[in-house]
């Protein structure tokens, strides 16, 4: 009965064990299988590491990876030396596909805590690929018909989509320039999306211009592609025409948006862009046209109001252009945009305080994110307008380091140094500033005034003054520049025709030079009665509130209803700034020497003269003039 009894306890363990051994193996072949689906296939290595340890690396290392962007190119780098060895890599990738053992025991595997295994899925690897083939470049093309061979038979909609994406990459390469593996109803999206991928890549990229450019030719293709597939795809009419105007092809930017406009007449986007060709390409009125009819749609656009007010500085419709700069202002305040935009012509207008308030609050504002270096040039500028040229020049230095590729800010510091008789520093700046643009209408300007005051090259400035006006035609000081010297060198004729476009085109800011000019040649003419009369004619056209401001002050001056002592006084009391009462003396003293001379009172003229002279104020034409009036009234 005992023996019997331990033979079935006998046979009972044997079977225990018998269960335990193949729990045992059965385990074991589980972790086997598990160990064998977690180990990747043999891959091509560089430096001792696969091509996916460098595509996941390379994934991680952008602007917001912990890594610097110098390990970035370490893994550009690591893939093309891997080069064509990658594309086999690539495709099995591509081609692979989760069995339903490996999903069952990564669900096993989940679901317990005992043994950790690094399974991951296929479909999880194949995101990197690909950044395989975007840095293989053109050596991952020949892979293109295996990419439409998979895309047509893929093996999940992971890859499809995958695929797509590389292929939108290869964009426009011959292989894939007709997308024929598209079906045709989906086509014109797939060049509008293949379009945008081009842009979206060039945004804030570090690639050479010429590669830039290419993205951007590219996605104009792209766009116009998709344009011809399907004539009412607006977004392609608006991609295309900013694509073009990245690449400062304003005349195509305008005529994409023209089409767009045509197949939709009330799009805002249209208007928008086309208003900002328009201004780009110095076109004034239409764009405040364009940008009128933009806000009529689109009320809350600032960045609309802010462009039509600059179009309406341009055409020295001040007033207005401020109204547009309070509004962007009112509908977007923490943007430092319409602050300095609003300084410009407060600055203009030479409300020269108000001005420095306004650009200092842009700057402070941009200064929480990505400074502003337009507005640093736009202080820098309104400081030299009040003679601080020390602060002008911290601030030109600022927007030089911020903009280092700007001609303007070379071309404003150059100025500067130009009044600080600095004349070797405002050369050399001068020139970066051609070297950076050739038709800088500022820089011409200010090497025409330095030729000038560094004396014996006055046909240099005339020619330099000259091409100013050519390239900024708009401009009223550019007019009064060049009359100025043209008076200087006794070409009165032409003296006389800019100084009086100078007043025109100035819209009664100071224009006090041109003013004298013109009576001042009209009088040595034997026209002295004519110019009294004309000067009277501009006077009665001022605004009442300008009537007691420089520029009337000195047309009664000379039309005679202002004494010359009262004259004389008012050049310091009518000053609105300290810093300009320099400059109104010494313009004062050579008005008055002028009309004796002209009176016959050469002792007298010549007394004031030397007191022109004395204010040692060579900014400005008069003191140049004052300095030949005294040599002519010196010959016997």
């Amino acid at each position: 009965m005992n023996d019997e009894r331990a033979d079935k306890n006998q046979k009972k363990g044997s079977w225990k064990r018998g269960i335990i051994v193949w729990l045992v193996l059965l385990l074991a072949i589980v972790i086997g299988a598990l160990v064998w689906l977690a180990m990747p296939p043999k891959e091509p290595v560089y430096k001792g590491k696969t091509l996916t340890y460098w595509l996941a690396h390379y994934a991680i290392s952008g602007p917001d990876g912990q890594e610097p962007t110098n390990q970035m190119n370490e893994c550009k780098e690591a893939v093309q030396h891997i080069g064509t060895n990658a594309i086999p890599v690539l495709l099995r990738m591509l081609k692979a596909k989760d069995s339903t053992l490996k999903l069952k025991l990564m669900d096993l595997a989940e679901r317990q805590n005992y043994v950790h295994l690094p399974l991951r899925s296929i479909e999880d690897d194949k995101m990197v690929v690909p950044l395989g083939f975007m840095l293989l470049g053109d050596a991952g093309t020949n892979a293109i018909p295996e990419l439409i061979n998979i895309y047509e038979h893929p093996p999940s909609d992971e890859s499809k989509e995958v695929i797509n994406a590389i292929l939108m990459q290869f964009y426009p390469a011959p292989a894939v320039a007709d997308a024929h593996w598209v079906p045709k109803k989906e086509r014109a999206q797939w060049y509008m999306t293949a379009g945008m991928s081009r842009l979206e890549n060039d945004l804030g990229s570090s690639e050479s211009s010429a590669s830039s450019n290419a993205k951007l030719s590219n996605a104009i293709l792209a766009f116009s592609t998709a344009i011809r597939l399907d004539p009412k795809l607006l977004q392609a009419y608006a991609s295309s025409a900013a694509a073009r105007f990245q690449l400062r092809d304003f005349t195509g930017t305008i005529l994409d948006c023209t089409r767009l406009l045509e197949v939709s007449p009330t799009n805002e986007t249209g208007f928008h862009i086309r208003g900002l060709a328009e201004f780009a390409a110095k076109n004034f009125k239409d764009a405040e046209a364009d940008l009128t009819r933009c806000i009529a749609l689109q009320t809350n656009d600032f960045e609309a109001y802010n462009y039509r007010g600059l179009a309406r500085v341009n055409m020295r419709k001040f007033d207005e252009a401020r109204a547009d700069f309070n509004k962007a202002i009112q509908l977007n305040p923490q943007d430092g945009t319409g602050y300095r935009n609003r300084a410009i012509v407060e600055g203009t207008q030479r409300d020269f305080e108000l001005a420095l308030d306004d650009v200092s609050k842009a700057i402070q504002l941009t200064g929480r994110g990505e400074p502003d270096p337009a507005a640093y040039l736009t202080r820098g500028r309104l400081e030299t307008g009040l003679k601080d040229y020390e602060s002008s020049l911290d601030d030109f230095n600022k927007s030089i380091e911020l903009a280092p590729k700007d001609p303007t800010g070379y071309a404003c510091r150059g100025g500067t140094y130009v009044f600080m008789d600095d004349f070797e520093k405002a050369s050399a700046d001068l020139e970066k500033s051609f070297q950076l643009n050739s038709d800088n209408a500022l820089a011409f300007i200010m090497r025409g005034i330095l030729k000038m005051k560094k004396g014996g090259e006055d046909d240099g400035a005339l020619a330099d003054l000259k091409r100013a006006n050519e390239l900024s035609p708009q401009s009223p000081e550019t007019y009064e520049a060049l009359g100025a010297l043209q008076y200087k060198i006794s070409d009165w004729p032409a003296a006389l025709e800019n100084c009086r476009t100078a007043v025109k085109k100035a819209n009664f800011v100071r224009m006090s030079e041109a003013f004298a000019y013109i009576w001042l040649i009209r009088a040595q003419s034997g026209e002295k009665d004519a110019a009294d009369t004309e000067l009277n004619g501009y006077l009665k056209s001022m605004p009442p509130d300008k009537t007691n401001e420089w520029n009337a002050i000195t047309v009664r001056f000379f039309t005679g209803s202002v004494p010359e002592s009262n004259y004389l006084v008012l050049a310091t009391t009518s000053a609105k700034r300290a810093s300009e009462i320099k400059g109104q003396v010494c313009e004062s003293y050579y008005n008055a020497a002028m009309k004796r001379k002209i009176a016959g009172d050469k002792q007298g003229a010549a007394e004031l003269f030397q007191k022109c002279l004395d204010t040692k104020y060579d900014n400005s034409f008069d003191y140049f003039n004052a300095i030949a009036e005294m040599r002519a009234l010196k010959k016997p």
